[in-house]
C-alpha cells in the first residue's frame, strides 16, 4: 500500500517489482495518480482514495509540511484537514490487504500494527526515512534534525513524534472496532505495538548507519531506486540539449512548493544565469514556474532520473531520499534546498559526505551565494571524487533484494533474493 509523493510510492513499486520477479502475486494499492505505472510494471493495481499531487501543491500540503514542526499544533491539523481522508484510507487499506500471506503499508496511518494483530501474517511499515517515533541516542528525530546532538540529547529530538503518531489515534480506533472488530487502544498502547513492529527502510547506512540501539525488526535495507520505464524515450529538444551542453545541471523541486513559487523560480533563475551554467529545469508539482529561458536552458515537465541523473554534472533539488539516492548511485555532486519532513537530514547528510555543497533553506535563497555554490557543486574535484567513491559502495547495494530477503524471511518460505 503506497501514498504520498513520486519519492514515497515510486520505491515501494520498485519493491513490488523485485517481489514479483522472486515469483510473489503482487498487489499495489495506490491512487489513481500511479495507477498507470503500476499497470507497466504488470502488477495488480487496487485503486485507494487521494490525490497527492493536489495534496501537496496546495495549501494543505505546505501546511503539513510546516506544521510537522511544529508538533504540538499538529493533533488540531489532522483533525480538520485529515480525520476524514484517513477512516476512508483505512478502510480501503483492509479491503486491498485481505486474502494476502504479507502487507506492506507506508506507515503513517499506523494500519500495520492493527491488520497484524487481526490477520496474524507478516505485516511491515516501509518509508524511505528512519522510522519515524523509533527513539535512538545515536540519530535525531528527522523532522527535527536541527536539534540533532550526542545521546540523550539525540533521543529528546523524537519525543514530538509521539504527539504526531498519537494524532490520528480516534480514526483508527474507530476502523479497529468497527471494521477490524478489535479493542481500542489507548495512546500508550498503540506507540508501544507501533514500535514493536516491523520496518523496512529503504535507505543505505552508505547515507546514514542504522543506530545500534534499534531493534533487529528495523530493517534498513538500501535503496529502493526504481528504473526508467521500457518504453520510455528523450524527446528530441532534450537529446538535443543535451548534445550541445554535455553534463548540464539540473534543477527540481519535485512535490514540494515554496511559500510564494514565483519568487522563489527568480531567485533560482538569476543564480542559474549569474553561475553560467548550463541546466535543465524540472517543473515537478509546481515548484518552479515556467518564464521564458535562454538557450543555455531547458524546461522539462518530467524526466526518468535513473536515465537523466547519470548524465548530469551536478543535481540542485529538494533532499528527498530518493534523489539523493539516485545521485549518490549515479555519482553525482548535488546539494539540495530542503522545504521539510525529512529533507533537512539527507540535504545535511549530502553536505557531510562531501558529495556537495552545504544545504540552503528555501526562505534563505540568495541568488549570489547559490550561484557559487552551483559553480562548486559541478566544478569542485573533491566533490566528483567523493561521489564517484560513494557510488561505488552504493552499487554494491541492492536494497531490494535485502528487502524480499526479510519479507520471505519473516513469511517462512526460501529466500529467492540474497539480502545485499
Amino acid at each position: 500500500m503506497a501514498i504520498g509523493t513520486r519519492g514515497d510510492v515510486l520505491p515501494l513499486l520498485a519493491l513490488a517489482v523485485g517481489l514479483k520477479k522472486a515469483g510473489h502475486q503482487v498487489r499495489f494499492a495506490t491512487p489513481s495518480l500511479f495507477e498507470a505505472q503500476t499497470r507497466a510494471a504488470d502488477l495488480e493495481v487496487f485503486r485507494i482514495a487521494g490525490d497527492s499531487e493536489r495534496f501537496f501543491s496546495g495549501k494543505a500540503g505546505i501546511v503539513l509540511r510546516d506544521i510537522v514542526r511544529e508538533p504540538h499544533l499538529f493533533p488540531r491539523f489532522w483533525k480538520s484537514y485529515m480525520a476524514a481522508y484517513t477512516s476512508t484510507h483505512l478502510r480501503h487499506t483492509w479491503e486491498a490487504c485481505q486474502g494476502f500471506d504479507a502487507v506492506v503499508c507506508v506507515p503513517w496511518f499506523q494500519a500495520v500494527p492493527s491488520i497484524h494483530e487481526k490477520l496474524g501474517c507478516p505485516c511491515f511499515s516501509a518509508t524511505t526515512m528512519p522510522a519515524f517515533g523509533l527513539p535512538s541516542t545515536q540519530i535525531p528525530n528527522p523532522y527535527d534534525p536541527k536539534a540533532a546532538g550526542k545521546g540523550e540529547k539525540n533521543r529528546r529530538t523524537w519525543r514530538s513524534s509521539t504527539l504526531v503518531l498519537s494524532a490520528m489515534l480516534p480514526q483508527v480506533n474507530e476502523w479497529r472496532v468497527k471494521d477490524l472488530g478489535l479493542s481500542p487502544q489507548t495512546r500508550s498502547e498503540a506507540i508501544r505495538a507501533y514500535r514493536h513492529s516491523n520496518f523496512l527502510l529503504a535507505y543505505s547506512q552508505v547515507l546514514l548507519p542504522k543506530p545500534s540501539d534499534w531493534p533487529a525488526s528495523a530493517n534498513v535495507t538500501g535503496f529502493w531506486i526504481p528504473e526508467s520505464p521500457a518504453d520510455w524515450q528523450p524527446s528530441a529538444p532534450l537529446l538535443r540539449f543535451l548534445d550541445a551542453h554535455p553534463r548540464p545541471l539540473m534543477v527540481g523541486f519535485s512535490s514540494q512548493v515554496a511559500h510564494n513559487p514565483r519568487m522563489f523560480t527568480e531567485k533560482i533563475m538569476e543564480a542559474l544565469n549569474r553561475s553560467g551554467k548550463s541546466a535543465i529545469l524540472l517543473a515537478g508539482w509546481g515548484g518552479l514556474r515556467q518564464v521564458d529561458l535562454p538557450p543555455n536552458l531547458l524546461w522539462q515537465d518530467a524526466i526518468p532520473y535513473s536515465w537523466i541523473v547519470p548524465r548530469l554534472g551536478g543535481f540542485l533539488h529538494h533532499g528527498g531520499c530518493g534523489t539523493t539516492a539516485i545521485c549518490m548511485r549515479s555519482g553525482v555532486p548535488n546539494m539540495a534546498i530542503p522545504f521539510g519532513f525529512d529533507q533537512t537530514l539527507w540535504a545535511t547528510r549530502i553536505a557531510e559526505l562531501s558529495l556537495g555543497p552545504c544545504p540552503v533553506m528555501p526562505d534563505s535563497v540568495e541568488p549570489v551565494t547559490l550561484a557559487d555554490a552551483l559553480v562548486r557543486m559541478s566544478e569542485d574535484p573533491a566533490f566528483a571524487q567523493q561521489a564517484a567513491v560513494v557510488a561505488q559502495r552504493v552499487q554494491r547495494e541492492d536494497g531490494v533484494a535485502a528487502a524480499v530477503h526479510a519479507i520471505e524471511k519473516a513469511l517462512g518460505v526460501n529466500t529467492a533474493c540474497a539480502a545485499s
